[in-house]
Protein backbone atom coordinates (compact mmCIF):
# COMPACT_ATOMS: atom_id res chain seq x y z
CA UNK A 1 0.00 0.00 0.00
CA UNK A 2 2.88 2.78 0.46
CA UNK A 3 4.70 1.53 -2.02
CA UNK A 4 1.75 2.35 -4.06
CA UNK A 5 1.15 5.70 -2.69
CA UNK A 6 4.63 6.94 -2.81
CA UNK A 7 4.32 5.68 -6.67
CA UNK A 8 1.33 7.63 -7.40
CA UNK A 9 2.88 10.94 -5.18
CA UNK A 10 5.97 10.71 -7.01
CA UNK A 11 4.03 10.10 -10.85
CA UNK A 12 2.01 13.34 -9.78
CA UNK A 13 4.76 15.21 -8.96
CA UNK A 14 6.61 13.96 -12.55
CA UNK A 15 3.57 15.52 -14.20
CA UNK A 16 3.48 18.61 -12.23
CA UNK A 17 6.81 19.47 -13.24
CA UNK A 18 6.16 18.68 -16.95
CA UNK A 19 3.45 21.30 -16.73
CA UNK A 20 5.30 23.77 -14.68
CA UNK A 21 7.50 24.02 -18.05
CA UNK A 22 4.42 24.08 -20.36
CA UNK A 23 2.03 26.18 -18.51
CA UNK A 24 1.68 29.69 -17.31
CA UNK A 25 -1.23 28.49 -14.85
CA UNK A 26 1.70 26.09 -13.40
CA UNK A 27 0.70 26.91 -9.50
CA UNK A 28 -2.60 26.26 -10.09
CA UNK A 29 -2.01 23.25 -12.09
CA UNK A 30 0.37 22.04 -8.45
CA UNK A 31 -2.56 23.29 -6.34
CA UNK A 32 -5.17 21.08 -7.90
CA UNK A 33 -3.02 18.19 -8.46
CA UNK A 34 -0.94 17.81 -5.74
CA UNK A 35 -3.78 17.56 -3.42
CA UNK A 36 -2.27 15.85 -0.32
CA UNK A 37 -1.52 16.04 2.85
CA UNK A 38 2.99 16.83 2.69
CA UNK A 39 2.68 14.32 6.15
CA UNK A 40 1.78 11.69 3.98
CA UNK A 41 5.41 11.99 2.42
CA UNK A 42 6.97 11.44 6.03
CA UNK A 43 4.55 8.45 6.89
CA UNK A 44 5.61 6.43 3.94
CA UNK A 45 9.37 7.54 4.03
CA UNK A 46 9.18 8.67 0.69
CA UNK A 47 12.69 10.66 -0.77
CA UNK A 48 11.70 12.54 -3.85
CA UNK A 49 15.37 11.89 -5.82
CA UNK A 50 16.07 12.85 -9.16
CA UNK A 51 16.82 10.10 -11.48
CA UNK A 52 20.44 11.39 -11.76
CA UNK A 53 22.77 13.41 -9.92
CA UNK A 54 23.24 17.10 -11.64
CA UNK A 55 25.51 16.59 -14.64
CA UNK A 56 27.61 19.68 -13.77
CA UNK A 57 28.72 17.95 -10.07
CA UNK A 58 28.92 14.70 -12.24
CA UNK A 59 31.73 15.64 -14.51
CA UNK A 60 33.47 17.60 -11.76
CA UNK A 61 33.94 14.85 -9.58
CA UNK A 62 35.14 12.86 -12.47
CA UNK A 63 37.34 15.30 -13.84
CA UNK A 64 38.91 15.26 -10.56
CA UNK A 65 39.01 11.86 -10.22
CA UNK A 66 40.82 11.12 -13.49
CA UNK A 67 43.24 14.37 -13.09
CA UNK A 68 44.48 12.85 -10.17
CA UNK A 69 44.98 9.20 -11.45
CA UNK A 70 46.93 10.80 -14.38
CA UNK A 71 49.30 13.06 -11.92
CA UNK A 72 49.93 9.68 -9.84
CA UNK A 73 50.82 8.09 -13.01
CA UNK A 74 53.33 10.57 -13.90
CA UNK A 75 55.13 10.74 -11.13
CA UNK A 76 55.35 7.70 -10.33
CA UNK A 77 58.28 7.22 -12.80
CA UNK A 78 60.60 10.44 -11.21
CA UNK A 79 59.64 9.37 -7.79
CA UNK A 80 61.32 5.72 -8.28
CA UNK A 81 63.66 7.20 -10.30
CA UNK A 82 64.89 9.33 -7.32
CA UNK A 83 65.07 6.88 -5.23
CA UNK A 84 66.80 4.25 -7.15
CA UNK A 85 69.69 6.98 -7.18
CA UNK A 86 69.29 7.16 -3.37
CA UNK A 87 69.60 3.93 -2.54
CA UNK A 88 72.22 3.26 -5.56
CA UNK A 89 74.35 6.23 -4.22
CA UNK A 90 74.29 5.71 -0.89
CA UNK A 91 75.41 1.90 -1.77
CA UNK A 92 78.46 3.36 -3.88
CA UNK A 93 79.56 5.75 -1.54
CA UNK A 94 79.96 3.26 1.39
CA UNK A 95 81.73 0.71 -0.77
CA UNK A 96 84.07 2.79 -1.96
CA UNK A 97 84.60 4.67 1.56
CA UNK A 98 85.02 1.29 3.46
CA UNK A 99 88.46 1.88 3.58
CA UNK A 100 88.13 5.03 5.14
CA UNK A 101 85.92 3.47 7.75
CA UNK A 102 82.72 5.57 6.27
CA UNK A 103 79.07 5.28 7.77
CA UNK A 104 75.99 4.33 6.01
CA UNK A 105 74.99 8.34 7.13
CA UNK A 106 78.05 9.48 5.52
CA UNK A 107 77.35 7.71 2.17
CA UNK A 108 73.63 8.94 2.42
CA UNK A 109 74.58 12.57 3.08
CA UNK A 110 77.29 12.38 0.17
CA UNK A 111 74.07 11.09 -2.10
CA UNK A 112 71.95 14.05 -0.77
CA UNK A 113 74.33 16.84 -1.13
CA UNK A 114 75.09 15.46 -4.44
CA UNK A 115 71.75 15.35 -5.94
CA UNK A 116 69.91 18.78 -4.17
CA UNK A 117 73.60 20.50 -6.00
CA UNK A 118 74.24 22.22 -2.13
CA UNK A 119 78.14 21.44 -2.93
CA UNK A 120 79.48 20.92 0.64
CA UNK A 121 82.82 18.99 -0.05
CA UNK A 122 83.06 15.50 0.23
CA UNK A 123 83.39 13.96 3.12
CA UNK A 124 86.05 11.17 2.33
CA UNK A 125 88.47 10.99 -0.71
CA UNK A 126 86.96 9.87 -3.78
CA UNK A 127 88.94 8.15 -6.38
CA UNK A 128 88.06 8.34 -10.16
CA UNK A 129 85.28 5.51 -9.58
CA UNK A 130 84.17 7.83 -6.73
CA UNK A 131 84.32 11.00 -9.21
CA UNK A 132 82.49 8.62 -11.77
CA UNK A 133 79.30 7.81 -9.46
CA UNK A 134 79.14 11.43 -8.38
CA UNK A 135 78.50 12.32 -11.77
CA UNK A 136 75.95 9.92 -12.33
CA UNK A 137 73.96 10.49 -9.20
CA UNK A 138 74.41 14.09 -10.02
CA UNK A 139 73.16 13.93 -13.41
CA UNK A 140 69.96 11.39 -12.89
CA UNK A 141 69.25 13.09 -9.67
CA UNK A 142 68.97 16.57 -10.69
CA UNK A 143 66.87 15.48 -13.91
CA UNK A 144 64.68 12.87 -11.99
CA UNK A 145 64.10 16.16 -9.33
CA UNK A 146 63.43 18.44 -12.06
CA UNK A 147 60.77 15.79 -14.12
CA UNK A 148 58.75 15.87 -10.92
CA UNK A 149 58.59 19.23 -10.17
CA UNK A 150 57.44 19.98 -13.69
CA UNK A 151 54.98 17.35 -12.93
CA UNK A 152 53.42 18.82 -9.89
CA UNK A 153 53.87 22.52 -10.81
CA UNK A 154 51.75 21.01 -14.30
CA UNK A 155 49.31 19.46 -11.92
CA UNK A 156 48.59 22.38 -9.69
CA UNK A 157 48.35 24.31 -12.96
CA UNK A 158 45.83 22.09 -14.77
CA UNK A 159 43.98 22.37 -10.93
CA UNK A 160 43.27 25.35 -10.90
CA UNK A 161 42.21 26.56 -14.13
CA UNK A 162 39.96 23.23 -14.33
CA UNK A 163 38.45 24.90 -10.60
CA UNK A 164 39.10 28.88 -11.15
CA UNK A 165 36.76 29.36 -8.80
CA UNK A 166 37.70 27.05 -6.14
CA UNK A 167 34.74 24.52 -6.22
CA UNK A 168 36.35 21.90 -4.09
CA UNK A 169 37.54 24.04 -1.77
CA UNK A 170 33.96 25.46 -1.45
CA UNK A 171 32.27 22.48 -1.28
CA UNK A 172 34.71 21.19 1.77
CA UNK A 173 33.78 24.23 3.42
CA UNK A 174 29.86 24.21 2.69
CA UNK A 175 30.25 20.76 4.42
CA UNK A 176 31.45 22.05 7.91
CA UNK A 177 28.62 24.63 8.41
CA UNK A 178 25.86 24.03 10.62
CA UNK A 179 22.81 26.39 11.59
CA UNK A 180 23.41 28.05 8.24
CA UNK A 181 20.82 29.40 6.27
CA UNK A 182 20.24 28.48 2.45
CA UNK A 183 18.91 31.02 -0.41
CA UNK A 184 17.68 29.55 -3.46
CA UNK A 185 17.87 31.71 -6.09
CA UNK A 186 21.20 34.53 -6.97
CA UNK A 187 18.73 36.94 -8.85
CA UNK A 188 18.45 40.85 -7.80
CA UNK A 189 16.63 39.61 -4.51
CA UNK A 190 19.27 36.77 -4.22
CA UNK A 191 21.65 39.02 -3.76
CA UNK A 192 20.14 41.51 -1.57
CA UNK A 193 19.60 38.22 1.03
CA UNK A 194 22.68 37.75 0.48
CA UNK A 195 24.08 41.06 1.40
CA UNK A 196 21.55 41.32 4.53
CA UNK A 197 23.05 38.27 5.79
CA UNK A 198 26.75 38.99 5.67
CA UNK A 199 25.62 42.23 7.08
CA UNK A 200 23.94 40.09 9.86
CA UNK A 201 27.52 38.00 10.14
CA UNK A 202 25.33 34.53 9.60
CA UNK A 203 26.76 31.67 7.56
CA UNK A 204 25.06 30.98 3.98
CA UNK A 205 25.38 29.60 1.10
CA UNK A 206 23.77 30.59 -2.41
CA UNK A 207 21.79 27.47 -4.84
CA UNK A 208 21.97 28.99 -8.26
CA UNK A 209 22.18 27.54 -11.68
CA UNK A 210 23.18 30.48 -13.84
CA UNK A 211 26.76 30.32 -13.96
CA UNK A 212 27.44 33.32 -14.16
CA UNK A 213 26.67 33.91 -10.48
CA UNK A 214 30.24 32.25 -9.77
CA UNK A 215 31.83 35.04 -10.55
CA UNK A 216 29.98 37.43 -8.90
CA UNK A 217 29.91 35.09 -5.58
CA UNK A 218 33.82 34.58 -6.15
CA UNK A 219 34.10 38.49 -6.30
CA UNK A 220 32.38 39.01 -3.22
CA UNK A 221 33.51 35.58 -1.73
CA UNK A 222 30.11 34.26 -1.16
CA UNK A 223 29.91 29.87 -1.22
CA UNK A 224 27.77 28.79 -3.85
CA UNK A 225 27.11 25.62 -5.06
CA UNK A 226 25.78 25.69 -8.86
CA UNK A 227 23.15 23.39 -9.56
CA UNK A 228 18.93 23.47 -9.52
CA UNK A 229 17.74 23.84 -6.11
CA UNK A 230 14.96 21.42 -6.62
CA UNK A 231 17.17 18.50 -6.77
CA UNK A 232 17.73 16.66 -3.64
CA UNK A 233 21.64 16.35 -4.53
CA UNK A 234 22.18 20.04 -4.82
CA UNK A 235 20.52 20.36 -1.91
CA UNK A 236 22.15 17.97 0.28
CA UNK A 237 25.45 19.36 -1.19
CA UNK A 238 24.69 22.90 0.12
CA UNK A 239 24.01 20.96 3.75
CA UNK A 240 20.57 21.23 3.91
CA UNK A 241 20.39 18.80 6.83
CA UNK A 242 22.09 20.65 8.91
CA UNK A 243 21.05 24.06 7.94
CA UNK A 244 18.89 26.51 10.04
CA UNK A 245 16.46 27.83 7.67
CA UNK A 246 15.97 28.23 3.63
CA UNK A 247 15.11 31.38 1.82
CA UNK A 248 13.46 30.51 -1.55
CA UNK A 249 14.15 33.26 -3.39
CA UNK A 250 13.56 32.39 -7.14
CA UNK A 251 11.81 34.63 -9.74
CA UNK A 252 9.14 32.06 -10.67
CA UNK A 253 6.52 30.88 -7.52
CA UNK A 254 5.89 27.14 -9.40
CA UNK A 255 9.75 26.78 -9.06
CA UNK A 256 9.85 28.01 -5.69
CA UNK A 257 7.15 25.51 -4.72
CA UNK A 258 9.08 22.62 -5.74
CA UNK A 259 12.08 23.81 -4.14
CA UNK A 260 9.89 24.04 -0.34
CA UNK A 261 8.65 20.60 -0.89
CA UNK A 262 12.13 19.22 -1.77
CA UNK A 263 13.82 20.86 1.15
CA UNK A 264 10.88 19.92 3.58
CA UNK A 265 11.04 16.23 2.54
CA UNK A 266 14.96 16.13 3.37
CA UNK A 267 14.59 18.17 6.35
CA UNK A 268 11.07 18.50 8.62
CA UNK A 269 12.46 20.71 11.27
CA UNK A 270 13.89 23.39 8.91
CA UNK A 271 12.96 27.21 8.37
CA UNK A 272 11.87 27.68 5.49
CA UNK A 273 10.67 31.17 4.04
CA UNK A 274 9.45 31.36 0.68
CA UNK A 275 9.49 34.33 -1.87
CA UNK A 276 5.62 34.63 -3.34
CA UNK A 277 5.07 37.02 -6.20
CA UNK A 278 1.53 36.91 -6.38
CA UNK A 279 -0.74 36.50 -3.49
CA UNK A 280 -2.23 33.45 -4.76
CA UNK A 281 1.22 31.57 -4.49
CA UNK A 282 1.16 32.41 -0.74
CA UNK A 283 -1.55 29.79 -0.18
CA UNK A 284 -0.01 27.26 -2.21
CA UNK A 285 3.57 27.54 -1.23
CA UNK A 286 2.31 27.29 2.85
CA UNK A 287 0.94 24.30 1.50
CA UNK A 288 4.18 22.56 -0.11
CA UNK A 289 6.07 23.64 3.07
CA UNK A 290 7.20 26.69 4.07
CA UNK A 291 6.95 28.08 7.25
CA UNK A 292 6.12 31.55 5.76
CA UNK A 293 5.71 33.33 2.62
CA UNK A 294 6.15 36.65 1.65
CA UNK A 295 5.04 39.17 -1.32
CA UNK A 296 7.93 41.43 -1.54
CA UNK A 297 6.15 43.87 -3.46
CA UNK A 298 3.11 43.89 -0.71
CA UNK A 299 6.26 44.88 1.49
CA UNK A 300 7.50 47.48 -0.92
CA UNK A 301 4.07 48.71 -1.63
CA UNK A 302 3.45 49.35 2.62
CA UNK A 303 7.14 50.93 3.28
CA UNK A 304 6.07 53.21 0.51
CA UNK A 305 2.96 54.60 2.00
CA UNK A 306 4.90 54.77 5.78
CA UNK A 307 7.90 57.29 4.29
CA UNK A 308 5.18 59.35 2.65
CA UNK A 309 3.03 59.93 5.76
CA UNK A 310 5.73 58.43 8.55
CA UNK A 311 9.00 59.30 6.82
CA UNK A 312 10.83 60.29 10.31
CA UNK A 313 10.17 57.02 12.00
CA UNK A 314 11.09 55.03 8.96
CA UNK A 315 14.30 56.65 9.10
CA UNK A 316 15.09 56.36 12.44
CA UNK A 317 14.20 52.59 11.86
CA UNK A 318 16.48 52.36 8.65
CA UNK A 319 19.43 54.23 10.38
CA UNK A 320 19.27 52.41 13.83
CA UNK A 321 19.10 49.04 12.58
CA UNK A 322 22.00 49.35 9.92
CA UNK A 323 24.33 51.54 12.30
CA UNK A 324 27.59 49.74 12.70
CA UNK A 325 28.11 51.81 16.22
CA UNK A 326 25.40 51.08 18.14
CA UNK A 327 23.31 48.57 15.93
CA UNK A 328 19.77 47.56 16.89
CA UNK A 329 18.11 44.12 16.72
CA UNK A 330 14.61 43.29 16.70
CA UNK A 331 15.00 39.70 18.36
CA UNK A 332 12.79 36.88 18.53
CA UNK A 333 14.35 35.46 22.28
CA UNK A 334 12.56 32.53 23.32
CA UNK A 335 12.11 32.18 27.27
CA UNK A 336 12.43 27.94 27.76
CA UNK A 337 11.44 26.23 31.16
CA UNK A 338 14.61 26.10 32.79
CA UNK A 339 15.30 30.21 32.35
CA UNK A 340 15.49 32.26 35.49
CA UNK A 341 13.35 34.75 33.72
CA UNK A 342 10.05 32.32 34.33
CA UNK A 343 7.72 33.37 36.98
CA UNK A 344 8.97 36.76 37.16
CA UNK A 345 7.49 40.33 35.93
CA UNK A 346 9.20 42.80 33.65
CA UNK A 347 9.48 45.14 36.54
CA UNK A 348 11.11 42.85 38.76
CA UNK A 349 13.70 42.12 35.88
CA UNK A 350 14.20 45.71 35.06
CA UNK A 351 15.66 45.16 31.59
CA UNK A 352 15.03 48.58 30.41
CA UNK A 353 17.33 49.90 33.41
CA UNK A 354 19.46 47.32 34.04
CA UNK A 355 20.70 46.27 30.61
CA UNK A 356 19.05 48.94 28.05
CA UNK A 357 16.54 46.15 26.71
CA UNK A 358 13.08 47.50 25.21
CA UNK A 359 10.65 44.87 25.23
CA UNK A 360 8.26 45.72 22.70
CA UNK A 361 5.97 42.52 22.57
CA UNK A 362 5.64 39.14 24.48
CA UNK A 363 3.74 36.29 21.97
CA UNK A 364 2.18 33.39 24.57
CA UNK A 365 0.35 30.71 22.71
CA UNK A 366 0.12 32.88 19.29
CA UNK A 367 -1.21 35.75 21.15
CA UNK A 368 0.43 38.70 21.23
CA UNK A 369 0.66 41.47 23.61
CA UNK A 370 2.29 44.51 21.94
CA UNK A 371 4.05 47.02 25.04
CA UNK A 372 3.39 44.70 27.82
CA UNK A 373 3.06 46.23 31.26
CA UNK A 374 5.86 45.91 34.13
CA UNK A 375 3.19 43.50 36.15
CA UNK A 376 2.94 40.96 33.43
CA UNK A 377 4.48 38.08 34.14
CA UNK A 378 6.76 36.17 31.87
CA UNK A 379 6.32 32.29 31.49
CA UNK A 380 7.85 29.11 30.32
CA UNK A 381 8.34 29.56 26.34
CA UNK A 382 7.26 32.68 26.20
CA UNK A 383 8.67 34.44 23.00
CA UNK A 384 9.80 38.15 23.98
CA UNK A 385 9.92 40.71 20.74
CA UNK A 386 13.07 42.77 21.97
CA UNK A 387 14.93 46.16 20.50
CA UNK A 388 18.42 45.65 21.89
CA UNK A 389 22.35 45.70 20.49
CA UNK A 390 24.30 42.56 20.98
CA UNK A 391 25.90 43.70 23.88
CA UNK A 392 22.47 43.80 25.46
CA UNK A 393 21.62 40.83 23.91
CA UNK A 394 24.51 38.55 25.43
CA UNK A 395 23.60 40.26 28.76
CA UNK A 396 19.97 39.27 28.33
CA UNK A 397 21.34 35.56 27.60
CA UNK A 398 23.67 35.89 31.12
CA UNK A 399 20.76 37.11 32.77
CA UNK A 400 18.50 34.45 31.43
CA UNK A 401 20.72 31.78 33.09
CA UNK A 402 20.39 29.46 30.39
CA UNK A 403 21.39 29.13 26.57
CA UNK A 404 18.02 30.99 25.15
CA UNK A 405 17.30 30.91 21.37
CA UNK A 406 17.66 34.14 19.57
CA UNK A 407 16.24 33.96 16.25
CA UNK A 408 16.32 37.05 13.82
Amino acid sequence: MGQRLGLKVWQSLAVCRQKVCQSDRSLSYLDSHLDWDFAVLTKINLKLEPACKSPIIVIVQQDALDSLKTFIKRISIPVSLFLLVLVTGSVGYYLLWRPYQGSWSDAIYMTFITVTTVGYSEIHPINTLGRVLTVGVAMTGIGSLFYLFSAVMEFLVVRQLSDPFGRRRMQKTVGQLKDHVIVAGFGRMGQRIAEELKHEGNDFVIIDKDERSQLVCHELGYLLVVGDAEEDDILEQAGIRQARALIAAIGNDAVNAFVVMSARSLNTKLLIVAKADEDAAMRKLLKAGANRTINPYAIAGQRLVNMVFHPVAIDFMSKSLRDPKNKLHIKEFYVPATSTLVNKSLKDLALRSSIGINVIAIIRDNVSTTNPSAELIIEAEDHLIILANEQQLESLQALSGDVSKTLG
